[in-house]
Formats: C-alpha cells, sequence, structure tokens
C-alpha cells in the first residue's frame, strides 16, 4: 500500500488552495476583526454586513481653487457593501485593499482574486516582482498602488483593478502608518488619473487590520479626506467609497459632515431609509 506522508498531504492541500502562501502573511488580521465586531453602532446603519451593496448617501465635490489652480468636480458616493458589486464595464477601476503579493489573502482581496478568476491572476502574475518575501512574491510596497486593466476579468464588471496596500499597524509606528495610509490612497488616484478613468470605486484601505477603535476610525477618515481633497481631472466622473461594515458607514457619515464644501445630494425615493437621514 502506497504510504502517504503529512508532506504529500500538505502539499495536495497547497495545490487545492493555490493562495493558502499568502494566507498565512494575512492571519494577523483575523483575530483583530473578530475582537472587533462587537464594537458596532448603529445610528445610521442598522445591520453590520451587507451581502449586495446600498447607495447611503451622494455628495457633489465642486470646482475649488488650490494656490490658483482649480480642482475639476466629480460625484462622491457612499455605499454601503461589498465593493466587488460595483459594476461599470468601460472607464472604470476598483481600488483593492491589497497585500504586497496582490493575490490571495482574505477578505475583499480575496473575493476580488476569486471573482477575477485566471485572467486576473495571469495579470498579476504578469506584475513585476520588487523583491520576494518568505509569504511570497512583493508586487506592490506598502503605500503604494499598482494596476493591471484593461481586460476582462471573470465575473468582474470593471476593465481595472488598483491593488493599494496599506501598512501594517502591528509592525509600524502609528504616525508612520497613517502617513503611508493617505500615501497608498493618493497612489490609487494618480493610477486612475494617469488612465483617465471615468469612475472609481474604492474599498476601504487600512479600516480591517488597524489595532483598535481609535485606529479603524482613523483610517476611515484618512480615507474619506484623501478622497474628498482629491483635485480630480478632466475626465474623472464620480468616485463610490463602499464600506463593508456598519460601522463604517457610520464614521463616513460622520465625517462627511465636517467638509463643508460638498454638496449633499437627495436621494431618490427607492434609497431613503429612515436610519440614513438623520442629518
Amino acid at each position: 500500500a502506497a504510504v502517504v506522508s503529512d508532506k504529500n498531504v500538505a502539499e495536495e492541500q497547497q495545490q487545492q488552495q493555490p493562495f493558502t502562501k499568502f494566507a498565512a502573511a494575512e492571519s494577523r488580521m483575523v483575530p483583530k476583526m473578530k475582537d472587533m465586531e462587537g464594537i458596532i453602532t448603529t445610528s445610521y446603519v442598522s445591520d453590520e454586513i451587507q451581502p449586495e451593496s446600498s447607495l447611503v448617501a451622494d455628495f457633489y465635490v465642486p470646482n475649488r481653487h488650490y494656490d490658483g489652480d482649480k480642482s475639476h468636480p466629480f460625484q462622491l458616493q457612499i455605499h454601503h457593501g461589498p465593493v466587488q458589486s460595483f459594476s461599470r464595464p468601460t472607464a472604470s477601476a476598483v481600488v483593492v485593499a491589497s497585500n504586497e503579493a496582490c493575490t490571495g489573502g482574505v477578505g475583499v482581496l480575496r473575493a476580488i482574486t476569486e471573482l477575477g478568476g485566471s485572467s486576473l491572476l495571469d495579470a498579476v502574475t504578469a506584475l513585476s516582482t520588487v523583491e520576494h518575501s518568505k509569504y511570497g512574491p512583493i508586487r506592490c510596497i506598502a503605500g503604494d498602488a499598482t494596476m493591471v486593466g484593461p481586460g476582462s476579468y471573470g465575473s468582474l464588471s470593471c476593465p481595472y483593478i488598483i491593488f493599494a496596500v496599506a501598512p501594517w499597524s502591528e509592525t509600524e509606528n502609528e504616525d508612520y502608518s497613517l502617513l503611508f495610509l493617505t500615501a497608498a490612497y493618493r497612489s490609487a488616484l494618480e493610477l486612475a488619473k494617469e488612465a483617465k478613468l471615468e469612475a472609481i470605486a474604492f474599498s476601504l484601505l487600512g479600516a480591517s487590520c488597524r489595532g483598535g477603535v481609535e485606529n479603524w476610525k482613523k483610517a476611515v477618515r484618512i480615507g474619506w479626506d484623501s478622497i474628498a481633497r482629491f483635485h480630480g481631472y478632466p475626465e474623472l466622473k464620480e468616485v463610490h467609497v463602499y464600506a463593508f461594515a456598519s460601522r463604517e458607514v457610520n464614521e463616513l457619515m460622520t465625517v462627511s459632515q465636517q467638509y463643508d464644501f460638498l454638496e449633499k445630494k437627495e436621494l431618490e425615493p427607492k434609497y431613503n431609509k429612515d436610519n440614513w437621514n438623520s442629518f
């Protein structure tokens, strides 16, 4: 009889789960996500997780002046739900909260990787490698972003995917981490600008892996500030921010009130829910 060693079993499991080697690097995130499960506020959104996305708020970012330079106006929307539900087949991108390998992992990155299928995996594999770590190839460093496209990626409904890497709060000074988080947002926006994209859909970067309540709130606020203060560019028409958890939606709704230059638009009746209209 054939003898099956532990090594053989491990190799077979590795083949069945091609992203296992990257999951090890991400596993530190899971306990923190579980620790924060009970920290939910329900002022505006009552449920914790949305399987499908719902429009929560719609803003207009007007033309403004920065040291004599004009910015370009665009629409800015908050959605409750997964960013992979974003659908626009032309001139658009989804910005994924990514690890340095730009594949596998957990959460939105794993969902995008699986929905994108072999065509997305091939595109990611073709990206240049910065260096190799014990977890696999590093294709994008913390505080930066990289992009694949245009292409057709599985069941995803956009031609570009932008991978933006937030720093790990466990291994970096907090102020240092938040600066790199801002840089990741700006890098993603600049890539969209270079590609002259008309629509960008962001998952919240760093909000799920920041340690402690105040830290994840800072991550959400930095994301909103980075996008709301973006100068825009002529082709940009709309930016969408997707928050998967209700606490993130609530924080986005709260922080948006601090930006007096934003013009809030009335939602269509189908979007109006009592617990989303308390402002």
